[in-house]
Order: structure tokens, then sequence, then C-alpha cells
């Protein structure tokens, strides 16, 4: 998967160091990279959504790295590292939901402890899974997930109206997704996400989608209950 990283200072010559540093580190991780490069953070701001990965100046004269990250704040996607020569100015980033801070000048090594602890992060909001339709392997993203079957000793996943199929079983799935939050299981053979369900009756989770998934005659009670929680628990939020 391809990490979007924005850069952005006001001196160039800055810029174009980090870029390569940037470029050169992923390439030794194997990581597919494409960075973009800002002078101006409001500029930035107007196409924040196109990045992932933000490497922010604090010192700049329009807007500073602390006021850019505060914007970023709203953008769900965005993990932002700010860039200093003034170390004690860390203790100010921990307000920001700040991913990491480095220091000037850049070094390539913490470079590489930024790009493999984001691609980490990667790795746990998505799982690999097998899509028959195109024959290749693709990550998905587990808030896309609407529901996971278990059947003939495989399991297939439904998400975004397409199906895919994974070499888990049921007891990995179980493990692996956060059964307290959105998902839950309503039938030994299926994991629903409640994000994805529009309504539950006595028999089935309807789905946004318009297919049903079967539930449990021993667990209708709960999965009604645990549902109406989930419900709830949202409209507090």
């Amino acid at each position: 998967m391809m990490i979007n990283i924005a850069i952005c200072d006001d001196e160039r010559i800055f810029l174009e160091q980090l870029e390569k540093t940037v470029r050169f580190v992923a390439k030794e991780l194997r990581l597919v990279v494409m960075v973009t490069q800002y002078s101006h953070g409001l500029e930035l701001l107007k196409h924040q959504k196109k990045h992932q990965l933000f490497f922010l100046d604090i010192d700049m004269p329009d807007v500073t790295g602390f006021y850019i990250a505060e914007k970023l704040m709203k953008n769900e996607q965005a993990k932002v590292v700010l860039v200093t020569n003034h170390r004690s100015k860390v203790f100010d980033a921990f307000k920001y939901n700040v991913f990491r801070f480095i220091p000037k000048p850049i070094e390539a090594q913490k470079i590489a402890e930024v790009l493999t602890s984001y691609d980490a992060e990667l790795e746990k909001a998505f799982v690999l899974v097998y899509n028959a339709f195109l024959d290749a392997r693709l990550r998905l993203k587990y808030e896309d997930i609407e529901y996971v079957e278990a059947f003939d000793k495989k399991v297939s996943i439904s998400a975004k109206n397409e199906l895919y199929e994974h070499r888990g079983n049921m007891k990995w799935w179980l493990n692996e997704l956060d059964l307290s939050l959105a998902f839950y299981q309503v039938h030994r053979s299926y994991i629903v996400n409640f994000a994805k369900v529009k309504r539950v009756d006595a028999s089935y989770c309807h789905m946004s989608n318009g297919q049903k998934v079967p539930i449990a005659i021993r667990k209708r009670k709960k999965v009604i209950a645990q549902f109406e929680a989930y419900i709830m628990r949202k409209m507090s939020e």
C-alpha cells in the first residue's frame, strides 16, 4: 500500500533534503511512498485529504506547525510528525496528538523509525484477503467489513458488496477483532459489524447493503441487547 506523505517547511533546501531522505529510507524499508512538498501551511491544509503522514516544521512564518497540527486533528487518517531545531518544544507537541517528534538536523535513522512505526500501525488496521474475481491478494480495512462467515473450513468476508477469502478460521477472527466495540458474533458461523447493520429482529441482522445475516436462536436476546448498547454508545460519542 502506498503511503502519501506531505512535508512542509518554508526552507526550500530543507524540503529537498527531507524528501531525498524519506525516499531513500522508504526504498531501504521496501515501502512505497508518494512525497509532496509544501512551503506554505495553508496550502497543505487545502490538500490534506490527499495525504496520510505529515512532516511539519514548527517554526514557519505564515502559520506554525502547531497550527497545522491542530487543524489536522479533525482528520482521522492524519499522522503528524513535528520537526524543529528547538528540542524544548517537544512538550508543547503532546496536546496536538502528534505521532512523532524529531529534531533537526534530520537523521535517516529517525525517519526510519517513523516510517517503520507508521507501517506497523497500518498493518493493525488492515487484514490480507483474497478476491477470486480479481485473482489477487488485497489489504482490507477492518472498518469496511460487513460480516465474517465461516463455511466449508473457509472464511468469507463481505465488505463493500464484495466477497473475500481468508486463510484464518473463526477462532482467529474472534481473537483478531475487537468484539467489545462494533463486532459481535451473532451465530456460530457469523460475526457482524454493527456499524453496517440497519436493524435487528428476532431472526436476522439486516445489513445496510440489503443482505441478511442469521442470528442463532439462543443468542437472540443477547444480540438485540448488544446492538442497542452499540447504538446508545454511538449516540453518546
